[in-house]
């Protein structure tokens, strides 16, 4: 779906017509495209906040409250110029497609120089601290960023910078970017890297519970349609009704199991001694 909507989309901006696009696009693509042009707008200003208060949040630019607010401002003019460019009301330039490879090209290079600037903001972090444990968190953490980081803005908007056009290899530059995740995955894992790995395991437990719960909404609603066929509209109504009040009583439980499954994963023998000193504080 993802892809057919944006090739769909793609061509239509490529011979841009307004008829041509509100026939060629329904509401399922269009959301598709806001929402992917949205994340990838945001994410880069969002890594680098993250990346300027890690792992210390009192420390440099972050303290000062309005600053950080700063580094979302070109994504919002971007942005800005899509919504104007998709409206057609900057339709006086001469060519419509030549101002959406320029729109393109500077959100590829504001995508790059972002997480370029992230990664030196975590190799500066890394250099300044003198705890030696810190230290040793931080290296997995700013090695896999920095090579990550570096082999996209090479490979895809470098090119895009000095005027160019990527190659081939520019089509697998997203790839390293999964350096990332793993190297924060590693640091969490292996050295217990502060308080990071709680948030991980609320954000694994509460995904896993969510799709679960949408799962088994869709398996019900999908099974009463089998069921009752087209002609009982107003029972199959009832039935969805009585779904999403299921789902909603069944999310807590699941999400309870699925914590205690991430937490015995997680902690391993240390889970039973955590679940002591737990209780222990609560009966305090």
């Amino acid at each position: 779906f993802f892809f057919s909507s944006r090739r769909r989309h793609t061509r239509c901006l490529s011979d841009w017509s307004s008829d041509v696009c509100s026939s060629d696009l329904n509401t399922f693509d269009w959301t598709i495209f806001w929402l992917d042009l949205s994340a990838t707008l945001i994410l880069p200003p969002l890594f680098l906040h993250f990346c300027l208060g890690f792992p210390d949040r009192t420390r440099g630019l972050i303290r000062r409250g309005w600053l950080p607010g700063l580094l979302y401002v070109p994504a919002l003019l971007l942005l800005g110029l899509w919504v104007l460019f998709i409206d057609g009301s900057l339709s006086v330039f001469p060519s419509p497609l030549a101002f959406r490879n320029l729109l393109e090209n500077l959100g590829d290079i504001h995508f790059g120089a972002y997480f370029v600037v992230s990664a030196g903001a975590l190799i500066f972090t890394y250099r300044s601290v003198q705890e030696a444990e810190l230290r040793q968190q931080l290296k997995w953490v700013t090695r896999g960023t920095t090579l990550a980081v570096i082999a996209y803005f090479l490979l895809q908007s470098f090119p895009r910078l000095v005027g160019g056009v990527p190659d081939v290899s520019g089509d697998y530059a997203i790839f390293p970017l999964v350096l990332i995740p793993i190297s924060f995955g590693y640091a969490i894992q292996r050295y217990r890297f502060m308080d990071v790995d709680i948030i991980f395991k609320w954000g694994v437990t509460y995904t896993l519970a969510t799709a679960s719960v949408v799962g088994l909404y869709a398996t019900v609603v999908v099974l009463v349609g089998d069921l009752l066929g087209a002609g009982l509209e107003p029972v199959s109504e009832v039935a969805r009704f009585a779904a999403i009040i299921v789902a909603a009583l069944l999310f807590a439980p699941i999400k309870d199991k699925f914590q205690v499954w991430l937490d015995k994963v997680f902690y391993r023998d240390r889970y039973n001694v955590r679940q002591t000193l737990l209780a222990f504080g609560r009966t305090l």
